[in-house]
């Protein structure tokens, strides 16, 4: 047999091996695709960078130890792409339609869809101002993605959600900002890399191998050991992985020096959103960011966050100096909301800086939902429609 015979069936032999282990591993020890929700849930196209598609459901994991949040939750999308009840066009004539616009705070990505903030607040507004005016049926979807900024807020709302007929848009945004120019991000989007394919060359290579179940084991390998910190902190998996992400953070090197910001840019796009709904006779309301940093509550907070990790530098930001800058964005939307008259609520007066609300840096678990839904329905029932409203009862 030459030496080509040879490797022809070393070849062979090393496929049929593959396909044989393929076989068994997807009947008898099947997991989950890391990459799963960018493959079928994430819908990406020239005009709104990241969204969701239409009538997808995933069902979501999160590490146990997170405070408040635990086990499988369900995670489902309408016929618009948006969570919350399937949407109707032409609106009908009662209904009061309300889109919330953010970041991941706003997505809930790991919280069910009973425990998600759209649904908590359209149970609350229906249950306590119907009572008061029948002609109102309150729908409310939930346009919030992760990793969105303000200038994809301004894309969402100006190409899309302006056509489906708002009343009103809720809009809290600021973190994502923060943390974009921290990474020195283009605004004005002449960084053509930036967007190119929504998913850079070797995650797509990557989350190629994760269709095969010898992939997906070499890839939980890898992650172990991958020097790919950018990866481990940007990406969101159905299940989570806040473990090696609070561990970067806290294995990275510690700076005190203020971040980057970028505040002209992001009050531009402010007063952007504020001048398109004023333009298109919709109600805007303001939602400042809060965060868990610095907190004078509850210590706990520090052991659950990650990010104020640099990837990219290999630097962790001093919780002080991330608080302080949070500060000044949130600054920067009382002062557009002042100038163009838009409602604000001060979410970050609002809500403690308490593993009891939030499971990271500034993510709700299932209580901090819901108190942030309840605070913000009483909000609107104040300000929006006018109702008396007892705030001994809004608190934490």
């Amino acid at each position: 047999m030459n030496r080509w015979s040879r490797f022809r069936l070393v070849l062979i032999s090393v496929f049929i091996a593959l396909l044989f282990s393929e076989i068994f591993l997807r009947i008898f020890f099947p997991i989950d695709d890391p990459y799963q929700s960018l493959k079928d849930g994430v819908y990406i196209n020239q005009f709104i960078r990241s969204s969701f598609e239409k009538n997808v459901k995933f069902t979501t994991r999160v590490d146990e130890e997170l405070p408040g949040i635990h086990g499988e939750h369900t995670f489902s999308t309408n016929n618009y792409g948006f969570r919350g009840d399937d949407l109707v066009m032409p609106k009908p004539e009662n209904e009061y339609r309300i889109f919330l616009v953010g970041g991941s705070t706003m997505e809930c990505f790991y919280l069910d869809d009973t425990e998600s903030i759209e649904n908590l607040m359209q149970q609350f507004l229906n249950d306590e101002i119907r009572g008061q005016d029948t002609s109102k049926q309150f729908q409310i979807y939930n346009a919030g993605k992760s990793g969105l900024r303000s200038d994809d807020h301004v894309a969402l709302i100006s190409q899309r959600l302006v056509h489906l007929q708002p009343d009103l848009i809720i809009v809290m945004c600021g973190l994502n900002d923060l943390r974009a120019a921290m990474h020195n991000f283009d605004y004005l989007h002449y960084d053509q890399y930036a967007y190119k394919d929504g998913i850079g060359f070797w995650r797509q290579i990557r989350m190629l191998s994760t269709e095969f179940q010898i992939g997906r084991r070499l890839q939980n390998i890898a992650t172990n050991f991958s020097s790919d910190k950018i990866d481990v902190v940007e990406s969101l998996k159905y299940n989570s992985d806040y473990s090696s992400k609070i561990k970067l953070q806290k294995n990275g090197n510690p700076s005190s020096e203020f971040p980057k910001t970028n505040l002209d840019a992001y009050r531009n796009n402010l007063n952007s959103i504020a001048g398109i709904c004023k333009s298109n006779g919709v109600e805007l309301i303001f939602c400042t960011q809060q965060t868990t940093w610095n907190s004078a509550v509850d210590s706990k907070c520090q052991e659950y966050s990650w990010m104020r990790y640099l990837p990219k530098q290999d630097l962790t930001v001093g919780e002080m100096v991330m608080d302080s800058t949070m500060n000044i964005y949130n600054n920067v939307m009382h002062f557009v909301a002042k100038k163009d008259f838009v409602r604000l609520t001060s979410t970050e007066m609002e809500m403690e800086k308490s593993t009891g609300l939030f499971y990271d840096d500034c993510h709700f678990n299932a209580k901090g939902a819901k108190l942030f839904a309840y605070q913000l329905t009483q909000f609107m029932k104040q300000t929006v429609f006018g109702f008396e409203v007892d705030s001994s009862k809004i608190s934490n």
